[in-house]
Formats: C-alpha cells, sequence, structure tokens
C-alpha cells in the first residue's frame, strides 16, 4: 500500500533510492533543515514552492523528493541557489503516480525557496539542505522499482556504497 498526497493507492509499491557520498574534508554529514508542502486535497496545480525557514548556506547540498499524481509531468525543479540534477524517477504503469529525486549541490546560499513546475497535477514536495556531502562528484548509485501488489517488505533495487558514512535516500 503507498500513500500518495493524502490518498492511499491499494495494491502498488512505488520506490527510489539515492545514495550519496560525504566530502573528503568534512567529518559527517548533517541534515541543517528541511521543508515539506503538498498540494491541497482535491487541487490539481501546476507549480508548487517549499520555503525554507532559513536561506540556504553556501557549499550545501539540496535533495528533494518530488511525486506527482494524475501522470504528472515535472518540467523544471529550479531555486535554492543550485543547479537542479534528477537522479532518479519511477512511474506506476499506466502512467498514474510518479515519483523523483532531484539534487543539487555546492549552493551559492542565500535563496530559501525550491519551485517545482510541471503539468497539473496534485504534487508533495520536500527538499532538505545537507552540509558535508561531496560538492564535485556525491552521487554513487541509484535504484527505483514498482509493484503491482501489496508488500510489507518493499525492495527498491541495491546500490553499492563505497563509504560506510554515505547518505541514503528514499521516498515511496
Amino acid at each position: 500500500m503507498t500513500t500518495t498526497h493524502g490518498r492511499v493507492i491499494p495494491g502498488f509499491a512505488l520506490l527510489a533510492l539515492l545514495a550519496l557520498i560525504p566530502s573528503p574534508a568534512s567529518a559527517a554529514i548533517s541534515l541543517v533543515q528541511d521543508v515539506f508542502v503538498q498540494s491541497p486535497a482535491g487541487t490539481d496545480e501546476t507549480t508548487r514552492t517549499a520555503t525554507f525557514g532559513a536561506n540556504v548556506t553556501a557549499g550545501h547540498a539540496l535533495i528533494a523528493t518530488i511525486s506527482g499524481s494524475n501522470g504528472a509531468t515535472l518540467n523544471s525543479v529550479t531555486g535554492g541557489g543550485v543547479t537542479w540534477i534528477q537522479a532518479v524517477t519511477v512511474q506506476l504503469t499506466g502512467g498514474s503516480h510518479r515519483l523523483w529525486i532531484y539534487y543539487g549541490t555546492n549552493s551559492s546560499g542565500g535563496s530559501k525557496t525550491v519551485t517545482i513546475e510541471g503539468s497539473a497535477a496534485r504534487w508533495a514536495l520536500e527538499v532538505g539542505e545537507w552540509s558535508g556531502l561531496d560538492n564535485s562528484a556525491p552521487l554513487v548509485g541509484t535504484s527505483a522499482n514498482f509493484s503491482t501488489t501489496a508488500s510489507l517488505n518493499p525492495d527498491s533495487g541495491s546500490v553499492t556504497i563505497p563509504s560506510p558514512s554515505a547518505l541514503i535516500v528514499g521516498i515511496e
């Protein structure tokens, strides 16, 4: 069972996984701040903006997990002082629900907002600001999967992680 935008979709599991490595100069990867927003119940929209409580710090990384209904198409992710890179996407057969994970490193700082723009859909957006990630080449692997049967043990697939202190981000 998957919950998306306040609705339960029985019998389906959508999963995506992202693995990032720490900066060689950093002591540890740490979550600085996080924000979650979603479309109001029953409302389709073409944009959704998440606003952090404080400006993003220069040099930090941002990771966004995004879900869209109604066969959503995501056209852009902007803001936060980063260049956004799509790491992984997964779509339910038939196109009714999609999940994305985007990331951007080495923020220029100063910005508090991240905006997604796409087709009319019910959107959910969560963005985290992270310190300690490798800004030159943080991504070490991705995996995505979906199942048309309900499971208490859904499986996104595997990612080989070269560092025991890697950050693993998942979305269901």
